[in-house]
């Protein structure tokens, strides 16, 4: 098609046509495919948005004022693969800025707004109700009680969480939640994002708790005391040996779902399994654990990787062998949904290897605090790290909050 002086018309290209072309592009090629014009930008809205991307992207928040400390409104997507100092705009967090990133799951963002309630958030596609789904709020749980503003509006101010009355509305979410992931991508039909539910662990990384589409409160599934079970500990006092049974405190680490059912694992290694009815994925369950290693010979960097096969209904772990355990696949760690993908449908990334951010491992003794910072792989041939963008001149290196 054409105008009357020859020139290709290729706003009035069939949509049919247009969505097919959308679905071989990567995520930033389809941001800018949906900024041509205004049939392009339809037709990706009648897509269900930009598709998941074909290459593994970093998703990080942008500081608003060009420093570590201001509070992001916006966010950067960039290349694992290729390129690897091109960045692309997304789309810009709605009604507010948004403080923390806490989780990303089916090509959708989890993260706390202004008032530190939890939110569903695309970054691919324009604000919209459909684009933006509200998860019930934090004041929901009992263990957070709000403080009002003293003028007329009433607004919440702070929170009193634990008796603790020192946090304000912005930066409280920060703190209570640790990690959030989806059973599914939210239905593109409807209102409110029918078809998933969303799992949290938070209160300092003592709680779970649940909520699917639709739900005005959250189901608190499970709470740790801060004592979490006995074990025998053996010390040498005036030549002597004494054994002493003292409680160890445990802590939730991480989840993800598998299977249709959610799993989390604690700080010792302690795996749980909730149903919860949710969609299944084929494939296994592995547990990957970072620890101390003594050895400086054959862990130069003094952490040694250990990655166990899950099997639910024997309710046991098996050990796998470090340099064959992921059969030449990559795997994904961190805030996003743990992933586990094959270097032929990826051309560029490398096998047997974890990519990983750190900020959410980087937890007081914990072995990968060891002034690690933004997105590293680490090569379970060589049991060594590494960075996947240069540190010195990445901002995606050095901002605390985790990408």
């Amino acid at each position: 098609m054409a105008d009357a002086s020859g020139i290709p018309d290729w706003s009035s290209l069939p949509r049919d046509l247009l969505i097919a072309v959308l679905g071989w592009l990567d995520a930033p090629s389809a941001l800018a495919y949906a900024g041509v014009c205004a049939p392009w930008r339809a037709a990706v809205a009648a897509g269900a948005g930009v598709p998941l991307a074909l290459t593994p992207w970093l998703f990080s928040w942008e500081p608003d004022d060009g420093t570590m400390s201001g509070p992001p409104t916006g966010a950067t997507l960039r290349c694992v693969l290729g390129a690897g100092s091109a960045s692309f705009p997304t789309a810009p967090f709605p009604r507010g800025r948004s403080v923390r990133c806490c989780g990303a799951s089916h090509g959708w963002i989890l993260a706390s707004d202004e008032q530190s309630n939890l939110v569903l958030y695309n970054p691919f596609a324009g604000p919209s109700a459909a684009n933006f789904i509200p998860l019930p709020p934090v004041t929901d749980f009992k263990c957070v009680r709000p403080g009002y503003s003293s003028d007329d509006e009433g607004r919440i101010e702070t929170y009193v969480h634990e008796e603790y009355c020192g946090w304000d509305a912005e930066s409280f979410g920060s703190d209570f939640y640790h990690k959030a992931v989806l059973s599914c991508a939210p239905s593109s039909t409807g209102t409110g994002g029918a078809g998933f539910t969303a799992a949290m662990i938070h209160c300092q990384r003592r709680s779970l708790s649940f909520a699917k589409a639709g739900d005005s409160e959250w189901r608190q599934a499970c709470t740790m005391g801060r004592t979490g079970y006995k074990v025998l500990r053996h010390i040498i006092e005036d030549g002597q040996q004494i054994t002493l049974n003292t409680d160890l405190d445990d802590k939730y680490s991480d989840i993800t779902h598998h299977d249709g059912r959610f799993y989390t694992v604690t700080v010792h290694g302690v795996v749980e399994s909730w149903d919860l009815s949710g969609s299944s994925v084929e494939g296994d369950l592995l547990q990957v654990r970072a620890t101390m290693a003594k050895n400086l010979d054959k862990y130069p960097q003094r952490v040694m990787v250990q990655i166990g096969k899950i099997i639910p209904h024997r309710h046991r772990m098996v050990k796998l062998r470090p340099a064959k355990a992921l059969r030449g696949h990559a795997v994904f760690l961190g805030l996003n949904h743990s992933a586990c993908v094959h270097p032929d449908e990826f051309p560029g990334l490398r096998r047997n290897c974890i990519y990983f951010t750190t900020p959410p491992f980087a937890d007081g003794d914990h072995p990968w605090n060891l002034g690690w910072n933004g997105m590293k792989i680490y090569d379970m041939k060589n049991n060594m790290a590494e960075d996947v963008f240069e540190s010195s001149t990445d901002i995606y290196a050095m901002y605390p909050r985790p990408p």
